[in-house]
């Protein structure tokens, strides 16, 4: 018998082999080119990629690596990774490819290696039985982001610091989720924990709404309604119950932020304002005091800033000056000094000098002539007096109406020059005069013996005229009297 298998079963044989060997030598260029796919994938990542045994030795590294590390991959190789990572003897305390191995799940650590930062993360690979054989490091540098952290940390702080010193807190609502965020400073503004609220939790405007007055509640949901349907932004103020029970005032605002043409967010803070409702608060009632006291007085009162020449429009002027001057409240903040004020004056009072000398001592007192809307001129006497306003310097000059005084000035005047003109008419006697008890004679400085109407000749302007008085009449011209009194 022949045992030998005819040709054509031979032949089968044979291309049957040829054919496995074709598909074998396939699936080994497939398995080639995926090998080496998989090489170049890793080695284009942007991170050096480890594979280690269970004892933690290094037997694949990808081309970064030797980059990231500055050494060629023999120093890599066949070196155990704290080797290399560590630059230690053993394992640190805190390995992630330690706590892989008894975990069996991912872990990452964060390291600093030569002044940069590294992100390690570690997968475990199993074998059959699911015991740990091998893993997969990912170290990645990721100083950029850490950079990033810490300047976001340092703005976020910054922030914070600055809402603080503001008084403001900022929020954000998201219109498609219906979640609110609020800044640490909003929660402090309101006298809310931020753990007593879920994060992005919209019970926060509930809360907030709470705050408000009941009147006020209305006004700003519906603005915050209108915000969100329309993009109608608002700023309004409102008084607000912190949940601690101290009372404030606050400035409320949003905007909307859009994203193709659709409302996405509304953008808001809420501003603590009750210093600034307290300081509004004062100068009203100073500007109530400043008021009543400017109406009071029965002076004229301008108020202008302080130019080292020239002169500034009035900023203000009291109902006294308008009803004096014929111009109304308005028509005198379109005026200055010189406007109301006579030129050979008014060149006076606007040079460097004076301002200068004003100055020094804070305040004049000085005369000028003014004139009224009519052209009418009047004198007055002007108190001109240095204030401060926001800072800058500004006059405040009081002016008297000194018509009165100056008509009796002139009055006094006119009485003293007539007085003296009657006194230069007169010659005054004064002192003793020695008189003869006979004849009347009166005895001179010098001695002699005068009559008496040559002695008061000589010492004033008074003339004399001669008769006979009636006693004397009788004694000397009996008969004449007698004959006169018999008809």
């Amino acid at each position: 018998m022949n045992d030998t298998p005819p040709y054509e079963e031979l032949r089968k044989k044979v291309e049957s082999l040829e054919g496995t060997v074709r598909q074998h030598l396939e699936d080994k260029k497939k398995l080639n080119e995926q090998v080496q796919a998989w090489h170049d994938t890793v080695d284009a990542l942007n991170a050096a990629v480890w594979i280690i045994d269970k004892t933690f030795i290094v037997q694949y590294t990808n081309t970064i690596t030797t980059k990231m590390f500055k050494c060629d991959e023999n120093q890599i190789l066949g070196k155990h990774c704290w080797e290399i990572v560590h630059g230690t003897d053993e394992p640190i305390p805190d390995c992630p490819v330690s706590h892989v191995k008894e975990s069996l799940k991912r872990e990452s650590t964060e390291i600093y290696f030569d002044n940069r930062w590294l992100e390690v993360v570690v997968d475990p690979i199993l074998n059959p039985m699911g015991a740990f054989s091998k893993a997969v490091l990912i170290i990645t540098d990721i100083s950029e982001r850490k950079r990033t952290e810490k300047r976001l940390e340092r703005n976020e702080a910054i922030l914070n610091s600055a809402q603080q010193l503001t008084k403001i807190g900022g929020w954000e609502y998201d219109a498609r989720l219906h979640k609110m965020y609020w800044t640490d400073e909003l929660y402090r503004l309101h006298g809310f924990e931020p753990q007593q609220f879920e994060y992005g939790s919209d019970k926060h405007i509930e809360f907030s709404m709470n705050c408000y007055p009941p009147k006020n509640r209305k006004i700003i949901r519906a603005a915050f309604n209108r915000c969100i349907q329309d993009g109608t932004p608002y700023d309004l103020e409102s008084q607000f119950t912190k949940a601690t029970g101290e009372r404030i005032w606050v400035r409320t605002a949003a905007i909307p932020k859009y994203v193709d043409g659709q409302i996405v967010k509304i953008i808001g803070n809420l501003m603590d304002i009750t210093d600034r409702k307290k300081a509004e608060a004062r100068a009203l009632a100073e500007s109530e005091r400043s008021r009543m006291f400017f109406s009071s007085v029965e002076d004229a009162i301008f108020v202008h800033p302080l130019k080292m020449e020239g002169f500034a429009p009035f900023v203000e002027v009291n109902d006294i000056a308008c009803k004096r001057y014929g111009y109304t409240h308005a028509e005198f903040l379109t005026l200055s000094a010189p406007d109301i004020t006579r030129k050979s004056d008014s060149l006076s009072h606007r040079r460097a000098s004076h301002r200068k000398k004003l100055l020094e001592v804070g305040h004049l007192v000085f005369e000028a002539v003014h004139i009224k809307k009519s052209g009418e001129e009047f004198p007055v006497e002007i108190n001109s007096n240095i204030i401060s306003q926001g800072g800058e310097p500004y006059i405040l000059a009081v002016v008297r109406d000194i018509t009165e005084r100056k008509k009796a000035e002139k009055e006094r005047e006119r009485l003293i020059r007539e007085l003296k003109q009657s006194l230069s008419r007169v010659k005054e006697l004064s002192g003793l005069l020695p008189i003869c008890a006979s004849c009347k004679k009166i005895r001179d400085d010098k001695g002699y013996w005068r009559q008496i109407e040559a002695y008061i000749s000589s010492h004033s302007k008074a003339e004399f005229s001669h008769s006979i008085c009636p006693d004397c009449m009788k004694k000397l011209y009996p008969d004449f009297v007698k004959s006169k009194d018999g008809k």
